[in-house]
């Protein structure tokens, strides 16, 4: 138990008038440093580099782990000047709308003329724009979803950092992007190695998942059974945006009720409206891998895939996968091999992609959200409730430690 945590939980208290839905955020990321919980060492590392002049980030990770909240958090946190804007990154974009779109934002803050915002951009524009706008004001441009930038727009983005470097100006380039490795994101090169720094965003781990549910429901004035607790942070998985949907219906639900300490009853009924409040496109992935499979268990070798201690990549192995399922089905299964390889072609909506031939192959979900909507809906024929506490990570004694600490 790190004693940021429990300097950090000792520190809450009941918020008034603070609503759930500011506390528990799943559709939208955070952007207030109150309601943001773990990452403190990437929160620190992202800011520090906000505050340098000539240096440039890259975000990475998963989807859902995080990056646009820690992106958003960093710049609120800064207590120095800053004109920042965040742009979203779509796949019909080119360099030129991509630019266009943060010009925009940016000439209420700078002095900045209205051509700029309509002529077509190159690198060279930007850097003879930013000279005469910028002067001495810090500015911090997000570029969020980055992964669907085309190969044109990285080699135009990576020129104009080095222009902006080279010139030593106050602009601090950010992107964001799901990726497994910095180069799926932007490609580094030898020149702005000391200028770029990669910031990986992994999953939250067992600590930021309490301190994170904790925290919120002290500033809600609610308590919670460890049972409860433990369970909201074993079934989102490491993915904040289904710790946060788990938090926000179990106490936006006990609030309504006039209740202040939350139960498993309460769980249960959280767990089952957050799974038929589901995204459409997380139901269809599961129904077309699994209710349309004609053979075969594939219900249970999701959830097997999900409860599998997984590589930091996110990626597992057959072999670990066979022994937590035939720990769920309490007998030997024969031919996974073929049945997950199954699930990586489009018959089986390829939920999961494959790397690598035989015994060391590896496989990952094409898509994280998917995993704690599995195992949710896992919980229905009780492949993962206390019929096989086994089969599900032990927190119970970290998170009696957190307690006792706080």
């Amino acid at each position: 138990m790190s004693e940021l945590i429990t300097r950090t939980l000792r520190g809450s208290v009941p918020l008034a008038g603070r609503r759930v839905e500011e506390v528990f955020t799943p559709s939208t990321p955070v952007s207030h440093p109150d309601a943001f919980s773990g990452r403190h060492g990437s929160l620190e590392r992202l800011t520090t580099v906000l505050r340098q002049r000539g240096q440039h980030v890259v975000i990475l990770g998963e989807r859902g782990t995080g990056k646009t909240s820690l992106a958003q958090v960093a710049i609120a946190s800064l207590n120095a000047p800053l004109t920042s804007v965040i742009v979203t990154t779509d796949e019909a974009d080119t360099f030129t709308t991509l630019w266009q779109g943060a010009l925009t934002q940016l000439r209420g803050s700078l002095a900045m003329p209205q051509h700029a915002t309509e002529s077509p951009v190159s690198p060279v524009s930007l850097l003879e724009l930013f000279r005469r706008a910028t002067k001495d004001v810090p500015t911090a441009i997000v570029f969020d979803d980055f992964e669907n930038a085309d190969d044109k727009i990285r080699t135009s983005m990576t020129e104009t950092l080095q222009l902006l470097q080279a010139a030593y100006l106050p602009v601090t380039l950010v992107f964001v992007g799901v990726g497994e490795t910095t180069a799926s994101v932007l490609p580094a090169t030898p020149e702005l190695a000391a200028a770029r720094q990669d910031i990986h965003v992994p999953r939250m781990n067992d600590e930021e998942r309490f301190e994170t549910i904790l925290r919120g429901f002290v500033q809600l004035g609610l308590t919670a059974d460890d049972e409860v607790v433990e369970r909201i942070a074993q079934l989102s998985l490491g993915l904040p945006r289904h710790l946060h949907a788990l938090c926000l219906s179990i106490a936006g639900a006990a609030i309504d009720s006039g209740l202040t300490t939350l139960g498993t009853q309460q769980l249960e009924t959280a767990v089952a409206t957050v799974v038929e409040q589901a995204p459409t496109s997380l139901v269809e992935a599961y129904l077309h891998a699994t209710v349309r499979a004609r053979r075969g268990i594939y219900p249970e070798i999701l959830v097997a895939c999900t409860l599998t201690a997984h590589h930091p990549d996110g990626s597992f192995l057959v072999s670990d996968v066979r022994d937590t399922l035939q720990r769920m089905v309490r007998r030997e299964v024969r031919g996974l091999t073929n049945q997950i390889g199954a699930l990586t072609e489009a018959g089986r909506g390829s939920v999961l992609v494959k790397r690598g031939a035989g015994a060391t192959a590896t496989y990952r979900f094409v898509n994280p959200l998917l995993e704690p909507y599995i195992l949710m809906r896992g919980l229905e024929p009780g492949w993962t409730t206390g019929r096989n506490p086994e089969d599900l990570p032990g927190l119970a004694a970290e998170l009696g430690e957190v307690r006792q600490a706080a």
